[in-house]
């Protein structure tokens, strides 16, 4: 049986915070309490679902879509979620994040034992949750295919200026995107 946050009856902003731990640059895990940055982020996205933040170094707005992506696969049949970085190594290092958070979630909270949806596929660019038939994919902007096939639910485009040919991935890749969907696009300068 599947859950939806309308189910629990919490926003993105509230589970993310509740359930989600990081590692913070100390090297602690820590409850993920979005900074400032993130909450304006979150909390002012177009009804349009198209955005585009141009943002400092290291205030976690990637980590923050992975958390996203991640919440909308554990908790939405038939959902993929897509993040694009500017190098294959740093796709890797994203969805190895994406694995953190789900192997680091609660197993009881208050006495209530928590049951998360299973975790199918775990390879270098992709989780899979095969009884919502929900995906999580990571990728490079190098690869020139990416962004082809399936449906895409949201698309989180990372360091975008620093991509090689943005138009050769945000082309194919923006058709994927039902109009309730969203692209996320967000850079440093």
């Amino acid at each position: 049986m599947t859950t939806t946050l309308e189910q629990i009856g919490i926003t993105r902003k509230q589970f993310i915070e509740k359930y989600f731990r990081i590692l913070n640059k100390n090297r602690e895990l820590v409850p993920f309490i979005l900074n400032r940055i993130q909450d304006l982020e979150l909390s002012q996205q177009s009804d349009i679902g198209r955005d585009l933040y141009v943002k400092p170094a290291q205030i976690g707005s990637t980590s923050l879509w992975v958390a996203v992506g991640l919440t909308d696969c554990m908790l939405s049949l038939g959902n993929t979620a897509v993040v694009v970085s500017y190098s294959d190594e740093h796709a890797s290092r994203l969805l190895l994040k994406a694995n953190q958070l789900y192997k680091n979630l609660p197993r009881e909270i208050n006495g209530v034992k928590l049951i998360y949806p299973e975790l199918g596929r775990d390879n270098t660019g992709e989780m899979f949750f095969p009884e919502l038939s929900s995906t999580l994919f990571t990728g490079s902007a190098r690869q020139y295919n990416f962004g082809r096939g399936e449906p895409i639910h949201l698309l989180v485009g990372s360091e975008v200026a620093f991509w090689p040919n943005p138009s050769k991935i945000l082309t194919p890749a923006q058709d994927r995107v039902p109009m309730n969907g969203q692209i996320i696009l967000e850079s440093t300068p």
